[in-house]
């Protein structure tokens, strides 16, 4: 394991919210973990949705300018758009459990083996 979070990125961009509430239970039972509800893109409208739709499927918020270099359609600098606070805490303490729990394992499997 690498050690990444695994997060579906700006979603609103190809899905509707009903495609949203067939793949997230879906995605979730395969791993995922959170969901870019904060997306410089976003309309305040879709942000709102997203919040609501990772909360109702338990996922953690995350959040981007989604900033590629200066050659896109669109330019969005590093920095022109911030996602909250709470976003970065809540899956930093999701990996850091995770780091526990890995730990935690590989100590008992060491002791069976």
């Amino acid at each position: 394991s690498i050690g990444a979070v695994p997060v579906l990125a700006h979603p609103f961009l190809n899905l509707t919210k009903d495609d949203l509430e067939i793949l997230l239970p879906l995605a979730k039972k395969q791993g995922l973990v959170g969901m870019e509800c904060y997306y410089s893109l976003y309309s305040t409208t879709e942000t709102k949705e997203a919040v609501e739709l990772a909360q109702k499927f338990e996922l953690k918020y995350s959040g981007g300018s989604d900033f590629h270099g200066l050659y896109n359609e669109y330019t969005v600098s590093i920095g022109d758009y911030v996602a909250p606070d709470d976003c970065l805490h809540a899956l930093l303490t999701y990996k850091s459990k995770q780091k526990r729990l890995q730990k935690k394992l590989a100590t008992q499997h060491s002791m069976s083996g």
